[in-house]
Parts: structure tokens; C-alpha cells; sequence
């Protein structure tokens, strides 16, 4: 199962969160002071959402997910898209758990009037699995420092 997580479970829980989203920052974040207080903000906010894939084991929650959306709005086309901002497993996704997630993301990014999903990955089996369920994975996404080399 996958849910959105309240900023009380997010503060509650943060430990764990920082982790993973320290573990899975994509690549348009860079190395700045105080970044991580900054997620946290917005997390809060509700700039940045919290999602939480989860198993119930007898009276335990054992959490092998964990990760944060943001919608974009692109003002020149006037669309907007949900981007899956970082995605952290704590073990290697089945596939039918992946096809849970996509689905719960996919049935509330159309609820947010968004007609896009975008992510970021360096993982060849996430882009296999982005492939197999419609997603186009032609484009490659580049990032240059702008410090001189």
C-alpha cells in the first residue's frame, strides 16, 4: 500500500525520511547549506508532498518506500505535471508493487489536473518499467555544474 503522509507524520518521522530523500535527491539539487532544512520546509508546506509505500506485518508497518512529489506548472504551455521528485526503496521493488505505486501516483496526479508524470532515474530497471507501462524514456536529462572545470 502507498499513502501521503500529513506533516505530522513527516516531523514525527523525519530520521527516516531525511535518509531516504538524502539517498535519492535528483540532479537539480546541488551541494548548498542547509538544503535538507529546506525540504523540510516545504514538505511541510505542502510544496513538496511525502509518499509512504508501506506492508502490514501482524502489528507491525514495515516501510520499504519512501518518496516526494511536487506538481509543476509550466506557465508557457499552461500544463502542469507531476514529478516524482525523489524515490528511495529500501529493497528492490517487485514488480507488481511498483505497478501498485504507478497506479495510486498516476490516480492522484489526474486528480491534481495533471496530464503528465515525470520522474528522475539512473536506474535501468525503473526505465524498463517507465518503458513497459507507456512512459517515454527517449530523452536524457543533463546537468553541468557552473563552476569553471
Amino acid at each position: 500500500m502507498m499513502i501521503k503522509l500529513l506533516p505530522k507524520d513527516i516531523t514525527k518521522n523525519w530520521d527516516t525520511i531525511s535518509y531516504a530523500i538524502e539517498n535519492s535527491l535528483p540532479p537539480i539539487v546541488g551541494e548548498v547549506p542547509g538544503r535538507m532544512n529546506r525540504i523540510l520546509e516545504s514538505l511541510l508546506a505542502g510544496g513538496l508532498e511525502c509518499w509512504v509505500g508501506y506492508v502490514q506485518e501482524d502489528d507491525r508497518v514495515k516501510i520499504y518506500s519512501i518518496g516526494t512529489s511536487k506538481i509543476l506548472h509550466d506557465d508557457s504551455s499552461n500544463t502542469k505535471t507531476f514529478l516524482m521528485y525523489s524515490v528511495f526503496n529500501f529493497a528492490p521493488l517487485e514488480e507488481k508493487l511498483w505497478l501498485e505505486h504507478f497506479i495510486t501516483l498516476r490516480k492522484y496526479a489526474e486528480s491534481r489536473g495533471c496530464s503528465r508524470m515525470t520522474a528522475y532515474t539512473d536506474s535501468p530497471r525503473m526505465l524498463e518499467l517507465a518503458h513497459k507501462f507507456g512512459g517515454d524514456t527517449r530523452y536524457t536529462f543533463c546537468s553541468f555544474p557552473t563552476n569553471p572545470l
